[in-house]
Order: structure tokens, then sequence, then C-alpha cells
């Protein structure tokens, strides 16, 4: 490929020429440069004169065709010179271009390779929380129904309970208060579920009162006790709560 096309005038060179036997690339490399060379900033040293006046140079005599006249050779400079495999010669821009295709294509396949793996990676996540949310509906857990559903204080100091899977009248607040004992540890001997933001979440905040029958009772009569209030009392009985919980903090503060 030329990439110079250079007028010469008759007369000497200035220029150091040679041939090469047997070289796939053609024309004749410049070795040397004379001072007085008058196209000498136009040249280098490993440049190739491939054509004088059109026609290709081979062999060192062809460099005497026409020298006493002006002629054009055609220059290709050293540095696009590169010996392609095949013996033709090659330009370094298209090198340079293959160099870049090539980096772009293997860019781009790491890139696949990388979605394909993040991919596989989603689907096995996916399936596996599938998996864990079948599991979860597949166990049965059964939470006991709470004793203060539909209760009702009577006159005469009794209970009621109606709701629409029971309803018992009259009875007897010490049957009240082992109904919401057998209800807290029944709690106690279990996880406490929710759901938040469509996640099962377990919990033991419950299993500090397992076997504890005394704080069982306990809090079965305090919640009776609280049940029983008015709205108004149950008020006065917060803020008095509140009161008491500050002055336990300054004393412990303290």
């Amino acid at each position: 490929m030329m990439n110079l096309l250079l007028t010469v005038s008759p007369g000497r060179l200035g220029l150091t020429i040679k041939v090469y036997k047997n070289d796939p690339q053609n024309g004749a490399v410049i070795t040397e440069i004379d001072p007085a060379c008058t196209f000498k900033n136009q040249l280098e040293i490993g440049d190739r004169i491939v054509t004088i006046d059109g026609l290709k140079v081979t062999k060192i005599e062809d460099l005497s065709l026409n020298k006493d006249r002006l002629r054009k050779f055609g220059i290709v400079k050293k540095k696009n010179q590169v010996a392609a495999a095949d013996g033709r010669e090659v330009s370094r821009e298209n090198i340079t271009t293959a160099a870049t295709s090539a980096t772009a294509v293997k860019a781009a396949t790491e890139q696949l390779q990388q979605q394909q793996a993040m991919k596989q990676q989603y689907l096995i996540r996916t399936q596996q929380e599938q998996r864990a949310a079948k599991q979860q509906q597949n166990e049965k857990i059964e939470i006991p129904k709470h004793p203060m559903m539909g209760l009702s204080r009577r006159v005469n100091g009794n209970y009621n309970i109606v709701h629409q899977h029971e309803n018992l009248k009259n009875i007897p607040k010490t049957q009240v208060i082992s109904r919401l004992q057998t209800f807290i540890e029944s709690l106690s001997q279990m996880k406490c579920i929710s759901n938040r933001s469509r996640l099962h979440i377990s919990c033991t905040c419950m299993q500090f009162l397992k076997n504890k029958k005394r704080l069982q009772l306990a809090m079965c009569h305090a919640i009776l006790e609280y049940s029983d209030m008015t709205h108004v009392q149950k008020k006065h009985h917060v803020v008095e709560r509140m009161r008491y919980a500050k002055m336990v903090s300054r004393k412990a503060e303290g």
C-alpha cells in the first residue's frame, strides 16, 4: 500500500538503496540518506521505493529508469510496513483496526458471560425462595384461640364469652383465669409468628414464660384486671405506669 507519491528531479538521488532477494515485500529499501538529498525531510531510513512512474521496482537497475527527467516515486513509509504471514504487505492501520475489533469482541463476550452468570444466580436464588415459601405454607402452625375474644364482664362479677365460635354465659373469674393461663402457656411453648412485608418472621419472645406458673398467673390477673377497666381508668393506669417508669429510670441513672 503506497503512502507517498514523491516527485524527484533528474540527477543524483542522494540515497543509499538496497533490494533484498526473496523479500516478500516489493521495492527497494532506503538504508542511508545523504544530507544533501533535496527531499530528505520527506523520507526516513527503512522507507521503500515501490514504484517509479507507475512501474514496480523489483531490482536495483529499475532505479535508473528515466533518471534524466522528472520522475514520480511511489513510497511506502516504514511505520506502515508490517510483514504479513502470507508475504503480502499489510497496513499498520489495518492491524490496529483488527486488534481493536478483537478487543471489542472479547469485551462483549465477557459481558455476555457475566450477564448469563448473574441470570443463573438469580434463577437459583428465586428457586430457593420459592422452595422456602412452599415449605412455610406446608408447615401447619396451630395458634390457640385468644381467650379474651368476645369477653365481657357481668354485673355479678362473672363473665360472658360470646363470638362466632363460642357462646358461654356467666363464667366465673377462676375459669377465665384458667383459660388465659392455658393460652399463655401455649404461647410459651412455640415461636412467635408474624408477617411483615410478606416475610415470614418468627422469634422466641414468649418462651421466657415457659413452665413459670406463678409468673403466668400474675400476668393473667393483670391482664384481666386491665380488661375490666373503663376507658378512663385505662388511660389513668397508663399515665401512672409511665410516671413509675420515669421514676425507676431516674433512680437507675442516679
